[in-house]
């Protein structure tokens, strides 16, 4: 779909230029501080085409590793013979390399075939319709063999949307940036990453009520840094398990989970595990403080 025209959004020696586009599930936006004369200059390509370049490599990531469509790289591993060898987008390669990562490092807090087999039994991942596999299939089963390539020991189904998300705001990032937009912000619904010398202000919503806002302490704005949060609401279960149906055995269940971090991916993975660990885990604030990220839950 076309993005939305582009918005200035003050008149000043430095202003915002904004552009949106719906994308990922949800309306991504663009965001670029730049001097008023270039913003207004209708004839330059500075601005413009590395924003079309930066919503067009979130479309790629977003049709490789769609679990909605049957031709997307995750239909293909589903439906793949047992040893097959595949060829995908790198992006789906490097994502599996990091769900990997993160599934190791949080003890199976982040499970993208849990994800997607607990979102497929609720018809809810339609490129995985009809499709049988073998129980206790894991991450295990797919064997990274380049950046394009991968064998699987035997089929599964992956949802990797807990970090592909955060995966294709930093990657929009990048492609802003080598291309000399240097102080932006990319949004994709919560999912968000800041480059340059600018403060973006930042409020949260309340997991309960969506249409009201908060402010954390400590975090009143972003600069240089990404920021992701997930909520454990019912469209949400395959991140928090079983235990939250039952708050007598896990009285400091979470509602919500947010973490800035160096990149959005690294956010977005810790909040699933956030969501997911009780207070005070030496675990979760060792990473933490390996990743140089804060967390914030209530």
């Amino acid at each position: 779909m076309p993005g939305s025209s582009p918005q200035v959004l003050s008149l000043s020696n430095s202003t915002t230029v904004q552009r949106a586009k719906p994308l990922l599930g949800t309306l991504v936006v663009i965001r670029v501080r730049t001097t008023a004369d270039l913003a207004f200059d209708s004839c330059s390509n500075r601005i413009y085409a590395p924003v079309d370049s930066a919503f067009l490599a979130i479309q790629n990531i977003a049709n490789a590793m769609s679990a909605h469509h049957p031709d997307s790289d995750l239909a293909r591993i589903a439906r793949a013979q047992p040893g097959a060898v595949l060829t995908l987008s790198p992006h789906t390669v490097a994502v599996l390399r990091l769900a990997k990562y993160w599934h190791t490092t949080s003890l199976g807090a982040f499970d993208p075939v849990k994800a997607a087999d607990c979102l497929a039994a609720r018809g809810m991942r339609p490129a995985f319709s009809g499709v049988a596999l073998a129980a206790r299939a894991s991450l295990r089963d797919v064997q990274v063999l380049g950046d394009d390539q991968v064998r699987l020991v035997r089929p599964l189904r992956l949802d990797l949307g807990g970090i592909a998300k955060g995966y294709a705001v930093d990657q929009a990032v990048a492609v802003l940036n080598a291309q000399g937009l240097t102080t932006v912000l990319v949004n994709a619904g919560g999912d968000m990453r800041a480059t340059g010398a600018w403060d973006w202000p930042v409020v949260l919503r309340h997991a309960e009520h969506p249409t009201h806002t908060h402010r954390a302490r400590g975090l009143r704005a972003l600069r240089d840094a990404a920021l992701a949060s997930s909520t454990a609401t019912p469209l949400n279960v395959e991140f928090v398990g079983t235990a939250r149906t039952s708050r007598t055995r896990q009285p400091w269940l979470w509602a919500s989970c947010t973490v800035r971090a160096p990149d959005c991916v690294t956010a977005d993975a810790l909040t699933k595990w956030g969501l997911q660990s009780a207070p005070g885990s030496p675990r979760l604030a060792r990473v933490l403080r390996q990743h140089r990220a804060t967390l914030w839950r209530s």
